[in-house]
């Protein structure tokens, strides 16, 4: 696999701070936080919503909701971990 396939695939799981520590490194090292926030969500019934529907009806169930997290993260200057 190329260098640009493997960030790739990394930079789709981790922080792009951390995919690059490994690319160029081979390891990460983590670093130090005064603050952080975790936040979890759980769909309530999540397998039963989505037991009889297809992909496409579930991307376009799913869709507007992670896109509202994702500018309300932005919008917070917040750091989404994939």
């Amino acid at each position: 696999l190329s260098n640009e396939t493997i960030f790739g695939l990394i930079n789709n799981l981790l922080p792009r701070s951390v995919a690059e520590d490994i690319l160029k490194t081979g390891k990460f090292t983590s670093k130090p936080y005064d603050e952080v926030s975790v936040l979890f969500f759980d769909i309530v019934k999540y397998s039963d919503l989505t037991q009889d529907r297809t992909l496409d009806d579930l991307h376009n169930m799913l869709s507007p909701f992670f896109s509202t997290v994702d500018r309300l993260i932005l919008e917070a200057g917040a750091e989404k971990i994939k």
